[in-house]
């Protein structure tokens, strides 16, 4: 059998962690259920280092989604209320500034498990 690739990893781990992000079922800004909910990341996915970091992805509805990226200023000030500001900068830090790699397959084996369980 022939080893996946590593953009078939990252694909896979993305829909994992999609998954397990929108398996909360309640747009986390508004509090709006019952709508269309994605995963939205407060530091872009190309920092791989968080881009499966739970604290760096909230559940969010289309309307909210959208008004993360036209108001940034407005969604850091969501994000740094619900981590508090300590949280949200190291977590911006570790975005910016690390090179540690990333096993995807134990980020898959762990959102997989965490989807699971919770069936």
């Amino acid at each position: 059998m022939r080893k996946p690739s590593k953009k078939g990893l990252k694909r896979k781990a993305d829909q994992v962690f999609s998954a397990w992000i929108r398996s909360r079922n309640v747009c986390q800004w508004c509090g709006a259920v019952n709508e269309t909910l994605q995963a939205a990341h407060v530091f872009s996915r190309k920092y791989l280092v968080t881009r499966w970091t739970e604290n760096n992805c909230f559940c969010l509805c289309v309307s909210c989604h959208f008004k993360a990226h036209a108001q940034p200023i407005e969604f850091a000030e969501f994000v740094k209320m619900r981590l508090g500001t300590r949280k949200y900068n190291d977590l911006r830090l570790k975005a910016r500034t690390s090179v540690e790699k990333v096993d995807l397959e134990s980020v898959i084996a762990k959102y997989q498990g965490l989807l699971d369980t919770k069936v």
